[in-house]
């Protein structure tokens, strides 16, 4: 029995492609881990192979699904790369049919496969949050004003009255801002023309109507949607079609006023404080929004 028969492999993948297990090696770190397996495949079949332990996102529903073909039961180690080669330097390898006309025996029908599988987070289809990385840079902006009713305190009595009835008294109101960076590294061609950027675009400007749960349950109306930017890349899978990867830009105003929370509809008064602002007298500064739909299937 020869060992490049691959009818007498004991292993298949889902999909029905035999493989023989040669060896396998790895390592773990207190958070990372990776894992190195080597495997023996059928020549022919190489490239279905490759689709398979690398699976693009599909469209279930009309929304993205993100298949765990290719993660290690148990673990989220997710196959990252695959490198190959001919098993051995007896003959040459030839996957991809350069060779049409070479006689039978010219080229051997098995290749060695190297699947690299690195620490990924874990997807889950059913809440399309996991598929997003989502990253934070604080700061803040100084408001600087004047307190109209301030006063000076005066902890002897009495010494600062002629003090404030002759000036407005300064003041600094720190403003803290965070800026949200959401990224979705695998956005399938199809749902992000039918169905993604019409959301975006109805989103941009606004702020949000409902707590948003990715943020951390920012409160209403303290997350702006300030913008995306989107980059187009192409496959070595020639029949299928591109992916993008969308970046999300979103602005939090957050301050606490009592039992109050002040957002981006809220402006500083110098001698009221915080007050919401009515552009027209009727309508807030920024159109309110559910930013929640722009995860949603």
């Amino acid at each position: 029995m020869s060992y490049e028969d691959s009818s007498t492999w004991r292993l298949s993948t889902v999909g029905g492609i035999p493989y023989k297990l040669v060896s396998m090696n790895g390592s773990f770190e207190v958070e990372n881990g990776s894992v190195s397996l080597t495997v023996l495949v059928p020549s022919s079949r190489l490239l279905s192979f490759a689709e398979e332990v690398l699976p693009i996102p599909s469209l279930v529903g009309g929304f993205p699904s993100y298949e765990s073909l290719g993660v290690i039961t148990g673990t989220n180690l997710r196959a990252q790369r695959i490198t190959w080669k001919g098993h051995t330097a007896a003959k040459p390898v030839d996957p991809f049919g350069f060779d049409g006309g070479g006689s039978s025996g010219t080229y051997q029908p098995v290749c060695e496969a190297v699947i690299e599988y690195a620490s990924k987070q874990e997807e889950d289809e059913n809440d399309p949050e996991t598929f997003l990385e989502v990253s934070c840079n604080t700061a803040g902006e100084f408001i600087y004003s004047s307190a109209p009713k301030g006063k000076w305190e005066d902890p002897g009595g009495g010494g600062d009255e002629e003090k404030n009835k002759l000036q407005a008294l300064p003041i600094n109101i720190l403003v803290p801002e965070s800026e949200w960076n959401v990224r979705w590294p695998k956005v399938p061609s199809k749902f992000w023309k039918e169905t993604l950027v019409s959301r975006l675009r109805a989103a941009l400007g606004k702020v949000n109507s409902n707590a948003m749960p990715l943020l951390f349950n920012a409160p209403a109306e303290t997350i702006l949607f300030a913008g995306y930017s989107l980059e187009r890349s192409y496959s070595w899978r020639v029949t299928e079609p591109a992916t993008f990867s969308l970046n999300m830009k979103f602005l939090e105003k957050h301050i606490e006023d009592g039992n109050n929370v002040i957002g981006h509809n809220e402006a500083w008064k110098a001698d009221e404080g915080w007050k919401r602002i009515l552009f027209d007298g009727v309508n807030p500064l920024y159109q309110s929004v559910d930013l929640n739909d722009l995860f949603k299937p």
